[in-house]
């Protein structure tokens, strides 16, 4: 069985792997931050603290602590949406 069928959020952890390998040429000129999430909602480990320090910064910008919960549920909502799309092929 491959480790995607074992466990929650490790289908996400090989795309941000693939990614970083893909985008490998980009890292000298720009810092590349992977983004993956799997269809039913789990990220891989870099995509969560991703988000959650971005929240954090825009949080400290606005002065609302809740900003970050806000960020982290639009960033949610927006992958709930895309998943008719992703079903239909």
């Amino acid at each position: 069985m491959t480790a995607a069928s074992q466990s929650a959020g490790a289908a996400a952890e090989q795309a941000a792997e693939r990614k970083c390998l893909k985008y490998a040429e980009l890292s000298a000129a720009y810092e590349f931050q992977p983004v993956a999430v799997e269809t039913h909602g789990p990220m891989d480990e870099a995509t969560i603290s991703f988000i959650s320090e971005l929240g954090r910064k825009i949080s400290e910008y606005t002065g609302d602590s809740f900003d970050s919960h806000y960020f982290f549920q639009r960033v949610s909502v927006l992958q709930l949406h895309s998943l008719p799309r992703d079903l239909a092929g």
